[in-house]
């Protein structure tokens, strides 16, 4: 298994040059210390080089990870414009969450806490939410009206990682 640590942006792209008795190959991808990526990751090979691509969570916003059956911690962000917090006053929320092959996990109604102009936005996970393991890539969809929404995070997802629990339950 080769072990690749990853800088912060938004679609790492690493080279390796191989030999061609080095397959299949298995990669395990570390962000620091923390692995990040348990999802899909996309292989191409030519030249004698991998190009790896990461395609599933995001790189610049810190991983959700939850145990499978629980239900707390929710999941809170902060909407931002210009490095403060987004005043979100008569907007409403929606939580969407896909598996990294693209399965619609979660498309429900989120929380805005108070006060809104703090920004924060919240979604309790229902039962169903966290009822497999696996990797996974949320966003919320803010709606403000007159056909006026923010998609939040705007650059990249919400990395969600559900890890097996050991009683099943």
């Amino acid at each position: 298994m080769m072990t690749v640590v990853v800088p912060k942006n938004p679609r790492s792209q690493l080279l390796f040059k191989i030999t061609p008795a080095i397959t299949p190959i298995q990669f395990v991808v570390f962000q620091g210390e923390a692995e990040i990526i348990s999802g899909l990751v996309d292989v191409e090979t030519g030249g004698g080089v991998i190009t790896v691509e990461i395609e599933c969570g995001g790189l610049q916003v810190e991983e959700f990870i939850i145990k499978r059956h629980d239900r707390r911690p929710s999941l809170r962000i902060r909407a931002l414009q210009d490095g403060l917090p987004l005043d979100l006053t008569g907007a409403s929320a929606r939580f969407l969450m896909y598996s990294c092959e693209g399965t619609q996990k979660v498309n429900a109604v989120a929380a805005i806490e108070s006060p809104v102009t703090a920004g924060i936005v919240r979604y309790d996970w229902a039962a169903l939410n966290v009822d497999t393991a696996g990797s996974y890539r949320g966003e919320f969809e803010l709606d403000f009206g007159a056909g006026i929404k923010l998609t939040v995070p705007n650059r990249d997802y919400i990395p969600i990682r559900v890890v097996e629990d050991l009683n099943n339950a």
